[in-house]
């Protein structure tokens, strides 16, 4: 069987020249198909890729949520420690009330030096520190717990002081 042919006639009015096309039906379906097929097809690779970018970052998001979670956990942990640290070297240096003539020469030193050796004011600024260094997470746990070590070293100065005066 012959293959089906068809011819197309293009003429035009003012010139009077008349052009002529022939085609085959199946290339020309074929042609026409992909013509209307190929816009369609990437509309859908490009949906198909957004949702899969869209479910990815709600995932993140969730994971993020629970990581944001658990970092302020532990940093209310960390800073319920430096309290509970700070409010024990502050009550054990309040009891151990300095005799007049130490007082006097405590009060001579620079503010810093004397805050140091009463054992509260260390913290104190350290406590500044957290609030100026709270970047990120690794190194806000970082400066709590050198926090936390510094209070309780401070603690147990004021310990043995305090069990030594009495």
């Amino acid at each position: 069987m012959a293959p089906r042919r068809y011819t197309l006639l293009i003429a035009d009015r003012s010139s009077g020249v008349v052009r002529r096309f022939t085609l085959s039906l199946r290339p020309a379906l074929a042609v026409a198909v992909t013509a209307l097929a190929l816009p369609i097809l990437i509309g859908l690779g490009a949906r198909w890729s957004a949702l899969a970018e869209v479910s990815d970052l709600r995932q993140t998001s969730v994971a993020l949520v629970m990581e944001n979670e658990s970092y302020r956990a532990a940093t209310g942990q960390l800073a319920a420690q430096v309290s509970s640290l700070q409010a024990a070297v502050n009550e054990i240096g309040d009891r151990a009330a300095l005799d007049p003539a130490i007082q006097k020469s405590m009060d001579r030193l620079p503010a810093i030096v004397r805050s140091s050796a009463i054992g509260g004011g260390g913290a104190a600024a350290a406590t500044s520190l957290v609030s100026a260094t709270l970047s990120s997470p690794d190194s806000t746990f970082g400066v709590l717990r050198d926090l936390l070590g510094l209070l309780e070293s401070s603690l147990e100065t004021v310990r043995y002081g305090v069990e030594r005066r009495q």
